[in-house]
């Protein structure tokens, strides 16, 4: 017990040396004499020990202020990535955008300058009939009524069934109830187009002359006779033809030329 306290007397001493030591010598510019040099010289671990111990508990006081600051920085970043993505997100659907309503003016300046044609975008399809009918965005205000004849770049989509003030319901060809006159371009061999079935984006081509050679590849137009689409505009190609057995016709399956999975906007011919 003795020998602790004395071992405490004699650190307190050694503390008192050096603070009292280190207030008189600070900032002063002169040797030291021998007396002073050896108690600095001794004292050394002490300041040591003192500086490293005076860090440690800086560091632990600081360590919570330091985690907090890093945490609002770090989120901070990720909210500006989040933005930063959302722009790039932004831009690349207005790029696409453009690039789709360029097409359409495209189409307008050449093919679709006999016509009186309006824009209209696709803002509702049915769940359960994806490829029967489609609302676009444009109606009785914008001069569209029924029968209208509903087209993209790449060819016919469909007509008007009803439209109301500001939108209007477009059947598709490739609905089961849908019916085009049809010709084979290059053969001129006359058909009627339906939809195959709900959910097929093939339409079958019916009353094809058994005697007129179909084959693959082949360019399917509208025929202009006794239906309400223009004539020539473009439909799809053949991708199969049915053997015929007996009777008098054969039927073609055509593939559309328009995407219907990715249709988005398309011109209505007035």
């Amino acid at each position: 017990m003795r020998s602790i306290t004395f071992k405490k007397a004699l650190l307190t001493i050694a503390i008192l040396l050096l603070v009292v030591f280190t207030v008189q010598n600070a900032g002063k510019e002169k040797e030291l004499n021998a007396v002073e040099g050896f108690l600095r010289d001794s004292l050394a671990p002490v300041y040591q020990l003192l500086n490293f111990t005076g860090q440690k508990v800086k560091d632990w006081v600081s360590y919570p202020t330091a985690l907090l600051e890093a945490s609002r920085q770090n989120e901070q970043l990720r909210e500006k990535v989040s933005r930063l993505e959302a722009n790039v997100r932004q831009e690349e659907e207005i790029r696409q955008e453009n690039k789709r309503l360029k097409r359409l003016l495209n189409w307008q300046q050449n093919e679709g300058q006999l016509y009186d044609s309006v824009a209209a975008s696709i803002i509702a399809r049915h769940p359960d009939n994806w490829f029967g009918t489609v609302v676009v965005n444009k109606g009785r205000e914008d001069g569209l009524k029924p029968n209208m004849t509903v087209v993209a770049p790449t060819g016919l989509v469909g007509r008007i069934i009803n439209a109301s003030a500001k939108t209007s319901e477009v059947l598709l060809i490739t609905d089961p109830r849908s019916g085009v006159g049809a010709l084979i371009q290059k053969t001129r061999a006359p058909g009627i187009l339906e939809g195959i079935a709900s959910g097929s984006i093939y339409l079958r081509m019916n009353h094809i002359p058994a005697n007129i050679m179909v084959t693959e590849g082949q360019t399917v137009v509208t025929s202009g006779q006794g239906s309400l689409y223009s004539k020539g505009i473009a439909i799809g190609a053949v991708v199969n033809v049915d053997k015929v057995t007996s009777g008098l016709f054969k039927v073609a399956t055509i593939k559309p030329f328009v995407d219907f999975n990715r249709l988005e906007e398309v011109l209505v011919i007035k």
